[in-house]
């Protein structure tokens, strides 16, 4: 169904000389003439300064990046902050944007290659904070509490002998040594 259509129906069941059908009126055809420009313009206009524009853009695809992201990282915090810099790292470079390409392929492929980055750096802190509450039963503390110190290591004094390559056969056959004993 057209803007048009819908602007006919609505203004149809009112009067349609009232000043309600002319506000309806007047904002359906403010919606329709924004919701045709298509993305690759408005950007035009954004690149000449237009930040109207710019927030258009926004509108249209912020929701469908955001639930893009989280599908990505399963994370409704990092998914909004991918979505602002996807929006940031937009504004930065639209002088770069070559109209001849589809706008929502350009900012996709930058919360892509964002959600991408974020899940390599998020690889290696999948563990628990030692400063998170271990549970209940413990009154509130925290898992560092708990960490044991498990004393001097076997080999802890052990240093091979100067100028040569440690080997995996070196080992301290006493800790009291300074020096490696060859084993085997």
């Amino acid at each position: 169904m057209s803007v048009s259509v819908v602007i006919e129906t609505i203004t149809a069941r009112e009067d349609p000389q009232g000043p309600l059908a002319d506000d309806i009126r007047g904002a359906l055809e403010a919606l329709a003439k924004q919701s045709v420009q298509p993305d690759e313009v408005l950007v035009v206009r954004f690149q000449s300064g237009d930040r109207a524009a710019f927030a258009m853009l926004v509108r249209r695809h912020q929701s469908g990046l955001y639930n893009f992201a989280l599908r990505n990282l399963r994370e409704r915090t990092a998914a909004e902050d991918i979505v602002q810099e996807a929006f940031v790292r937009v504004a930065q470079s639209a002088a770069d944007f070559k109209a001849d390409a589809r706008f929502s392929t350009w900012v996709y492929t930058i919360a892509r290659n964002l959600c991408h980055d974020q899940g390599r750096r998020m690889k290696f802190r999948r563990h628990a904070s030692l400063d998170e509450p271990l549970s209940k039963e413990h009154d509130g503390a925290a898992r560092v509490e708990f960490v044991q110190d498990p004393g001097p290591t076997p080999h802890a004094g052990c240093r091979p002998p100067p100028n040569t390559r440690r080997r995996p056969g070196w080992r301290c056959a006493d800790p009291g040594l300074s020096d490696p004993t060859p084993l085997g």
